[in-house]
């Protein structure tokens, strides 16, 4: 990935960009990039960043214009951050643009946003342009919002509420003429890295088939690259099925397409090399694939691990645990790197290192992306998003009657919300896979205590200071029996113990992947005969204290532990969207 360029500041009589620049720029997204189109977009760069936003409306146009042309541009030569500063250039112009401009930079925007994981900001952008298509009738722009929906849903690992609103999307495109749209939907719907049973795997190679059909049927200036998507799409797909002569054949007409830029030649050899992997397994086979997942020609982090999870899938189907296992480890290492580096990047976030640390000093930009991550961390397991903020209260509420003073628990209830943010990093295959884990992934699922705690510790201030606490040690067993450092006792420090008592009640209680919900009497029993084992002794009498008086209204009382969430991005834009379903006639979803 380049760094953003700086360019210098612009006399106002150069920030001019004519109509006929903007043009020429568009043009060149027609072909493949080149040193031409790179002079021409970094020549009119700077000056279209220096369009005020009270300039005169038809100047914010064009200029907007122009900005959503630079997007595509540093997106295709992989500048992702110069890709980003252009969108939210555009969004500070956009404001009484038409409606159909304003949806484009907000999808854009919210498409930036996905590739750094922040699912919540993404679904924000997504919402605010679902109100403004819905209120100006455009369809094919609403169709936009709903599949742009369905890509933060599945970046959160959502599958099936995904795919519900990529088929919603489809639906709006009924009678309307946008193959270019179909097949990035149909796209997104092909899953390539699950366990595949039989029914899944032919939606998938319905999805890829589709896909196909509409790319060869999608405007000339990006019909190649996505005949190759498709195509790579279905390599994959027959790969891990072990159809090596079915992939063999899609990855040559892959490769024979001819307008395609760095990434899609990318992922041809990376396929390419799988596929020797498949055929043959040997030592240089693997060595091939790692280093082109590792190399300077690797592209964004958002794609080199989707990579490694079909890298991971593969080698489960070939019946090697060990690669697979070192497949999502390596997925897992490439997710926690790509956290850390969006959260260094002041560009995104208004976060400044200190100087001569290397630490960040978080302002509450910052502190509300964690939180967003932490949201998303947890969306596998809590699809509301609601799970971070109830555990975060009910903490705050045992600390005070815990002798806690109230500022120091406020600050135990912010600290709570990001206790499993390390979860981020941890493959889809765990954390989603409904049986029992296996000893290597047991390992790999602990880790994301050490993770937590590695990305918070980078981090300064005081609130950071106990999430990193509680990141670390929430898992920690009053009897020394718990993961990552086997702490006991009083070691572990009392933040980190109180929020062990309000996750163990809180995941409990509610459903997850793997278990169905326990009544309050059945938590209540188990945290019981945990006292002195697996929770501080006189923190659970606290506990078990305050849950017998709440039993009277037990409903009110667990219902306002969820009162913060009204705050979170993705549960506003996720209601929403969802009463933006409801509100549709044609919705059968």
């Amino acid at each position: 990935m380049h760094f953003q360029r700086v360019f210098p500041r612009v006399p106002a009589r150069q920030r001019s960009v004519s109509q006929n620049d903007i043009e020429l720029l568009e043009a060149s997204l027609e072909s493949p990039p080149s040193a031409g189109s790179d002079a021409l977009a970094d020549s009119i760069a700077a000056r279209l960043q220096a369009t005020l936003p009270d300039a005169p409306r038809e100047e914010r146009a064009r200029a907007t214009r122009g900005l959503l042309a630079l997007s595509h541009h540093y997106y295709r030569v992989n500048n992702l951050g110069q890709a980003s500063a252009m969108i939210a250039a555009a969004q500070s112009l956009m404001h009484d643009l038409d409606a159909e401009t304003r949806v484009a930079v907000l999808l854009r925007r919210s498409q930036f946003e996905l590739l750094v994981w922040d699912v919540g900001a993404a679904l924000q952008h997504s919402s605010e342009a679902m109100q403004i298509a819905q209120a100006a009738g455009l369809r094919v722009a609403e169709a936009s919002v709903w599949a742009d929906f369905g890509t933060a849903l599945q970046a959160a690992g959502l599958v099936r509420q995904a795919d519900s609103r990529f088929a919603h999307a489809l639906e709006l495109l009924e009678g309307i003429d946008e193959p270019r749209m179909r097949a990035n939907i149909w796209v997104s719907r092909c899953q390539l890295a699950s366990h595949f049973s039989e029914a899944d795997y032919r939606a998938a190679a319905h999805a890829c088939e589709q896909a196909l059909h509409y790319s060869e049927l999608s405007p000339l200036r990006s019909r190649d690259a996505m005949v190759c998507t498709a195509l790579c799409n279905s390599a994959a797909l027959a790969i891990l099925r072990n159809e090596t002569d079915v992939a063999r054949r899609h990855l040559a007409d892959a490769a024979a397409r001819r307008n395609l830029g760095s990434r899609p030649r990318w992922l041809i050899a990376v396929l390419e090399a799988m596929l020797a992997v498949r055929l043959h397994n040997g030592e240089a086979d693997r060595a091939r694939v790692n280093a082109l997942l590792t190399g300077s020609a690797a592209p964004a982090r958002a794609y080199v691990i989707e990579t490694y999870s079909i890298l991971a899938a593969m080698y489960t189907a070939m019946g090697e645990g060990q690669y697979a296992d070192e497949a999502l480890t390596k997925l897992s290492a490439e997710r926690a790197n790509a956290l850390w580096a969006a959260l260094s990047d002041p560009r995104a976030l208004g976060a400044h290192p200190k100087a001569g640390t290397g630490a960040l000093a978080l302002d509450m930009a910052a502190l509300g992306m964690l939180e967003r991550l932490a949201i998303t961390a947890e969306l596998r397991d809590d699809s509301t998003g609601k799970h971070c903020y109830r555990v975060g209260r009910l903490t705050m509420l045992l600390a005070r009657r815990a002798g806690v003073d109230a500022d120091t628990s406020m600050h135990f209830d912010i600290a709570a919300r990001l206790h499993d943010i390390g979860k981020f990093a941890i493959p889809d295959a765990i954390l989603l896979k409904p049986d029992r884990l296996n000893a290597a992934e047991m390992r790999l699922m602990r880790t994301h205590t050490t993770i937590g705690a590695n990305l918070l510790g980078k981090t300064s201030g005081d609130v950071l200071h106990l999430a990193t606490q509680v990141a670390r040690h929430h898992h920690e067993c009053w009897d020394g029996s718990g993961y990552p450092d086997g702490l006991a006792g009083e070691r572990i420090p009392q933040v980190s113990r109180i929020v062990s008592l309000a996750d163990v009640y809180d995941a409990l209680t509610h459903v997850r992947p793997y278990k169905p919900a326990w009544s309050h009497q059945e938590t209540m029993a188990y945290i019981r005969s945990m006292r002195g084992k697996q929770f501080d002794p006189v923190l659970t009498d606290h506990f078990v204290g305050m849950m017998d008086e709440a039993a009277g209204d037990l409903g009110r009382f667990l219902a306002d532990l969820e009162v913060g969430a009204g705050d979170s991005a993705y549960v506003v834009a996720a209601a929403r969207m969802a009463e933006a379903l409801r509100a549709e006639p044609a919705a059968t979803i």
